[in-house]
């Protein structure tokens, strides 16, 4: 793969994670909304009558991988009339202990109590917590990247162009890739310069492409602000 489809697979997996942080967000979200409905319900004491956990086989993958199924079932009172349904989250419920004959607080709907439901608002939360630590984790390079991307072209378009000496290189710290990132510092005019950190061996490839000046894009509105173009470094 050359450093420009390592670039697009870098954004891609940034915007896939964004979205997929995104959409952890907003399953919690809605996971809690409904859990605040259970307000609107009628609620009652109930109690654990089964709490079991069973290996079985998955024969839809190719690996036939073994899965843990959990059930727990509860017992609960509406009228003098019992009623048994098996909760949802088992898995959680089942590693928190619940035992047997242990009680839980469910919530049904009056007009057929047979639906039922528990508080399970910890779910919820779990999700958009782990959901916003990814979008965040994902949207914040991303973004950094996004707008020295913009940048970088409107100072390509409008920018003034100077030829400057390849003077040194120093690394910049971080890996992508497992090559280290490396930044190239040039001079011009009296000037030092320093490019983006490009994540190969600069040296390398400057021996190999017999460079000895990169083009520096200089605002001419701001001079502090300019870019250097180590694109020559990817051919």
């Amino acid at each position: 793969m050359t450093k420009n489809g390592e670039r697009t697979m870098l954004v891609l997996l940034g915007v896939f994670f964004t979205l997929a942080g995104f959409g952890l967000v907003m399953g919690g979200y809605i996971h809690l909304g409904r859990n605040r409905a259970l307000v609107n319900l009628a609620k009652s004491s109930g109690s654990i009558t089964t709490a079991e956990v069973s290996n079985v086989i998955d024969y839809s993958l190719s690996h036939k991988a073994k899965e843990k199924k959990f059930a727990i079932f509860v017992r609960y009172n509406v009228n003098g009339r019992e009623y048994e349904g098996q909760l949802g989250g088992e898995r959680r419920l089942y590693e928190k202990g619940l035992p047997v004959g242990g009680e839980i607080t469910i919530y049904y709907d009056p007009g057929n109590p047979e639906l039922f439901a528990y508080d399970d608002t910890f779910t919820g939360k779990s999700m958009m917590v782990v959901g916003l630590i990814i979008f965040l984790g994902a949207i914040i390079p991303l973004g950094i990247f996004m707008a020295n991307s913009l940048s970088s072209k409107r100072l390509i378009n409008s920018g003034e162009l100077v030829m400057v000496e390849i003077n040194n290189i120093t690394y910049s710290g971080g890996f992508v890739n497992g090559e280290a990132g490396r930044v190239i510092i040039c001079g011009w005019d009296g000037r030092t310069f320093k490019s983006r950190a490009v994540y190969l061996d600069a040296a390398a490839e400057i021996k190999r492409l017999g460079l000895k000046q990169l083009p520096v894009y200089i605002d001419r509105n701001n001079p502090d602000k300019y870019y250097m173009d180590t694109s020559s470094l990817l051919q």
